[in-house]
């Protein structure tokens, strides 16, 4: 029975239905933050897909080049096996040359590769920088 008549005489005064109106119209953050979330996670994979499609086919094909090769080596070592001993130092010496020649290669390619870049991005417009830099 109190509640009833609190709530009556709440019902009657104006800042009551002032407040009850403000909170009504007020926006709910946390469920628009969420929706906001999805939707950029979705564009985000969108966007990551539509970067990596072009790519596929040639990565599929040196995958299929990549099996062929071992599948053809190791069929010949099986049918034809041979039996060539060799000196383990040797053979570290040699993958240890082929190991730093590599890594030399790799540096200068991906420095190469990094001042392109560069060049490219200081010519390119707002939107593109903001867009590598993400």
């Amino acid at each position: 029975m109190f509640s009833f008549k609190t709530k009556n005489r709440l019902y009657r005064t104006k800042s009551f239905w002032l407040a009850k109106k403000w909170l009504e119209d007020k926006p709910v953050f946390s469920f628009w933050k969420s929706v906001f979330r999805g939707h950029k996670t979705i564009e985000d994979a969108k966007s990551s897909f539509r970067l990596l499609l072009p790519t596929i086919p040639a990565f599929l094909r040196t995958v299929i080049y990549a099996v062929a090769i071992i599948f053809i080596l190791e069929s010949f070592n099986y049918f034809y096996p041979t039996s060539i001993i060799f000196d383990k130092n040797a053979v570290d010496t040699f993958l240890a040359a082929i190991a730093s020649i590599t890594g030399v290669f790799l540096g200068l390619y991906f420095t190469a590769i990094s001042s392109i870049a560069s060049n490219f991005l200081v010519r390119a417009t707002q939107d593109i920088r903001r867009f590598f830099l993400s």
